[in-house]
């Protein structure tokens, strides 16, 4: 039985705020990962009694599920073990487990149970939404560090007498005054300035986040295009560019082709499963993307 949990790797940390507020950020992408991924594949003609979206949860946690047939609640696609593999890793005994923790199924094997997987790998997809996750909640944490040191850029030295006047100034600065009047006697020669400012990079980090959230959108199978370049883009490079989501979504979409192809086999079912964002129809693989209207240009011009 899964266990539906967010699981969030250790991160060191000096200061229990920015903990905070990483594991905010990488929850936040994490669970975005995850329900993205749970929508991609949609079915046709399944049987009322099998819950897709509690499915599509599990093949992402576990890589795995069951489907067959219960002789009291129907037709049902569950979690839980197997055993007894083949010498192609094959197993022939499962046990199905659902997630109330009170349905048991001991009884299955290959006459009366598939076994669907999320790829072809056989694999869960959990760990790399995590990793993707993990990588844009370092760009973001950086990204707000980077915008913060633009505000206090300076550290200053004075002595005891002087520390409450340039307090005074740095506050009627910060607040906006065009003039700062200090007292009569005061040495700016007392006051130390260091000037602790760092290069204003938030423009690289958006740049690293775009390609990073578009890196997961390509490994879960989402059409994308990485629009960098500052002149458009012709129809052969958008085409190259998404062959990488084309071919990650083909290698769920096949696995989930042939348990369902087993399954109307066994149980004389007319399932069906497509993909929501490639078609396939006339138009070509990229039928669902929108008209981007696309023209060759000089890069120059």
């Amino acid at each position: 039985m899964i266990e539906i949990k967010s699981v969030l790797p250790d991160k060191n940390k000096d200061l229990k705020l920015e903990i905070f507020k990483w594991e905010d950020a990488y929850l936040y992408y994490l669970e975005t990962f995850i329900g993205i991924s749970q929508i991609v594949f949609e079915y046709e003609n399944m049987p009322d009694t099998v819950n897709t979206e509690y499915l599509e949860k599990i093949l992402l946690y576990e890589g795995y599920c069951f489907f067959f047939k219960d002789p009291v609640l129907g037709y049902l696609s569950l979690g839980g073990t197997f055993r007894d593999l083949d010498v192609y890793g094959w197993p022939s005994k499962f046990e199905a487990r659902g997630q109330n923790g009170k349905y048991f199924n001991q009884d299955l094997d290959n006459n009366n149970c598939i076994m669907i997987f999320d790829n072809i790998e056989r694999q869960p997809i959990m760990t790399k939404l995590q990793f993707f996750a993990n990588r844009l909640a370092d760009i973001v944490i950086a990204s707000q560090a980077n915008i913060r040191k633009q505000k206090y850029p300076y550290l200053i030295s004075a002595d005891q007498d002087t520390v409450l006047t340039v307090q005074n100034i740095i506050r009627d600065i910060n607040g906006g005054a065009s003039e700062v009047f200090a007292k009569k006697g005061f040495n700016k020669e007392d006051i130390t300035v260091w000037n602790l400012s760092v290069p204003l990079v938030t423009a690289e980090l958006r740049e690293e986040f775009n390609a990073c959230f578009n890196e997961a959108l390509t490994f879960i199978g989402i059409p994308n295009v990485q629009m960098q370049k500052r002149e458009r883009m012709i129809t052969d490079e958008v085409n190259r560019s998404l062959g990488g989501a084309e071919a990650n979504s083909f290698r769920r979409y096949q696995a989930r082709l042939n348990a369902v192809d087993k399954i109307n086999k066994m149980f004389g079912l007319d399932i069906k499963v497509k993909n929501r964002f490639w078609t396939g129809e006339e138009k070509g693989p990229y039928a669902t993307l929108p008209d981007l209207e696309l023209e060759e240009v000089d890069a120059n011009e």
